[in-house]
């Protein structure tokens, strides 16, 4: 089962990196513009749509330590980049390579596909290396069955979040 604090953390680090590669589609959006001004602004965020709830700093920092490989430095960067995406006037986004500027554009967004994917291979790295730590200690348990079969069904609920959570990265990331 998902706490309130992991989904707060992962729903908004989601919602903070849509922000950064479509921030046309944020651009009216006020209350997420005013939330992303400050750290205590954005701990207090929600929105019943994307199921995000509020808490306090203190609980976001935390919750962001225990939660994200980046720690809260990684969900304060996504902040301060949407809030940079937000803020700057939409240039033209063409990617014309026979001009200095399309070619720059072309490689900053081939850059950042090339970060998502890595970013990507990162988390299935890590999901792997705990899935073989959790099949070593099951191994050599000394546990009952049932209580062996519990930890499984527990480990496999949790293996199953994280591996749908990075799906659904991997199609957030190829929309654009």
């Amino acid at each position: 089962m998902i706490s309130n604090r992991e989904s707060k953390i992962t729903k908004t680090r989601d919602l903070l990196r849509d922000v950064v590669t479509n921030p046309s589609k944020y651009k009216n959006n006020s209350y997420l513009q005013i939330s992303l001004k400050s750290q205590g602004a954005l701990a207090s965020y929600e929105n019943a749509e994307l199921g995000i709830k509020k808490c306090s700093l203190n609980t976001f920092k935390t919750a962001s330590i225990e939660y994200l490989a980046g720690g809260f430095e990684e969900i304060n960067k996504l902040r301060l980049n949407a809030k940079l995406e937000l803020d700057s006037p939409q240039e033209e986004v063409s990617e014309n390579t026979k001009t200095v500027a399309g070619s720059k554009r072309k490689a900053d967004r081939l850059q950042r596909e090339l970060d998502k994917v890595r970013e990507h291979n990162y988390l299935l790295s890590i999901i792997i290396s705990e899935m073989k730590s959790k099949m070593k200690e099951l191994a050599t348990s000394t546990e009952s069955v049932d209580k062996r079969r519990a930890n499984y069904h527990l480990f496999d609920e949790h293996l199953e979040y994280k591996l749908s959570y990075t799906l659904r990265n991997e199609e957030l990331g190829n929309e654009f």
